[in-house]
């Protein structure tokens, strides 16, 4: 699910490298998680007009399973969530494992995609440690 270069969708990436040994939870992770919790407080969930299939975007298209930290599976990690897809802010979009990709895959996440994290317009909100290991969820 690579999609560092779509201007409106956030941290579609794979990571190649081990995750960091602790998380990263600074005012990055913070902002994304009050974004999240907004968005599914508004149900602003669901499959939007983007979904990657094996390498491909399709419109309207749900990916199969869910969502899977492929580097942490090497490092004999199961970090895996449902298939849950979040309008952020203003067609803005996000998946279920980006807490994790911000907090353990840092430096593999594209500046430009800080930065728009950076320029959303909500408070910080400590994020559940289970939000940053088995993805966000519903609940």
């Amino acid at each position: 699910m690579i999609a560092t270069h779509i201007p409106n969708v956030l941290l579609f990436i794979e990571p190649s490298s081990p995750p960091s040994q602790e998380p990263l939870i600074d005012e990055v992770v913070k902002k994304m998680t009050t974004a999240l919790l907004e968005a599914r407080k508004a149900g602003r969930i669901g499959f939007f007009d983007f979904s990657c299939v094996e390498g491909t975007w399709w419109s309207n298209a749900q990916a199969p399973g869910g969502y899977e930290c492929d580097a942490c599976r090497e490092q004999g990690r199961d970090i895996s969530s449902l298939n849950y897809d979040f309008e952020i802010s203003g067609r803005l979009y996000t998946h279920s494992l980006c807490l994790h990709y911000l907090a353990y895959h840092r430096k593999e996440v594209p500046e430009w995609q800080i930065n728009r994290i950076l320029g959303l317009q909500v408070e910080q909100t400590e994020p559940k440690i289970k939000w940053l290991t088995e993805g966000f969820s519903l609940s």
